[in-house]
Formats: structure tokens, C-alpha cells, sequence
């Protein structure tokens, strides 16, 4: 059964774009992934999470039981490489690498965490080739872990309105 580390943006976006009260088939498919395993969701992107206002993070902390993937030793080995990669990859300005490697962002995080747990990260980034930003899709690419859209997600797991 594949497992899944989703970004930020995913969960953001599904609040503003899926309203619970117009779409609860959508919200009941994302409880059930989770309470099944499929779902796992990183402790940056729950951080992430709970500094919006909205009912994202009381829904997932009250309504749901998930497991919280943490930094983990090796995680923290494979985010140290993914740092390294992007600070010499020629592509990307030092604003750009600073953000990738801000400790408090969640995109460095769940690249190694889905690296070292063998998930496939979930994003509604695209790949770029814009200095100005490091992407998850690129990271991934780069460094062999198995990166899908939101679509692609929703389509691999029969989300139906």
C-alpha cells in the first residue's frame, strides 16, 4: 500500500477550494486515508497548518486520529543532503536556498522524511526552473523520491464528489 507525506499547500488549498460544509465526500475520503495509514502528515506541515485560522487544524487534531511523522535520525541525514544539493546547484539564488533551507519550512522536511520512509510526496508545486524558488517536485526529481500532484493523488485514490 503506497503511504503519503502531503505539503502544506495541499491541505491549504483543499480549505479554501473544498469548504467541508460543500464538499464532505471529500473530507470523509481524506479521514479515511488517514485513519487507514495511507496519510501520514509531517510535524511541519501540521505547524504550518495550525498558523492559519481556519478549521483545518482543529479538524485534524480533534476529528481525526493520524499518525505524525517526526524527524526522524536518517531524515535528518537525507534533509543535511537535500541542503547540500540545492546549495550547489547553480540554478538557484541564495534567497531561494535559504528559504529551501529555513528549519521551520515544511518542504526541505518532507522530501527527507519521504525519502527515508519510502513515501511519495504530495504537492500542487510544479517543477520550475526559476532561480528565485526551490521546488518540491525538483528536489524530488533530483533525488529519487516519488513526487505526484494533488490530482494525480485524488485520482490514484478514487475521490469522488
Amino acid at each position: 500500500m503506497p503511504r503519503y507525506l502531503i505539503d502544506s499547500n495541499f491541505w491549504i488549498n483543499a480549505a479554501h477550494y473544498y469548504p467541508i460544509d460543500l464538499f464532505p465526500s471529500f473530507w470523509e475520503t481524506i479521514k479515511e486515508l488517514i485513519e487507514d495509514g495511507t496519510i501520514a502528515i509531517h510535524e511541519m506541515v501540521l505547524n504550518e497548518i495550525n498558523e492559519k485560522e481556519d478549521f483545518l487544524g482543529p479538524w485534524l487534531t480533534g476529528t481525526v486520529s493520524f499518525s505524525r511523522v517526526k524527524i526522524s535520525q536518517e531524515g535528518f541525514s537525507i534533509y543535511l543532503e537535500l541542503c547540500a544539493w540545492a546549495e550547489n546547484n547553480p540554478q538557484y539564488n541564495e534567497k531561494a536556498i535559504d528559504e529551501f533551507k529555513e528549519n521551520s519550512r515544511a518542504d526541505a522536511w518532507i522530501c527527507a522524511e519521504a525519502k527515508a520512509g519510502n513515501f511519495t510526496v504530495v504537492t500542487d508545486e510544479r517543477s520550475s526552473n526559476s532561480p528565485n524558488k526551490v521546488k518540491i517536485p525538483n528536489v524530488c526529481n533530483a533525488n529519487g523520491i516519488h513526487c505526484i500532484s494533488n490530482f494525480e493523488f485524488m485520482r490514484i485514490n478514487n475521490f469522488r464528489f
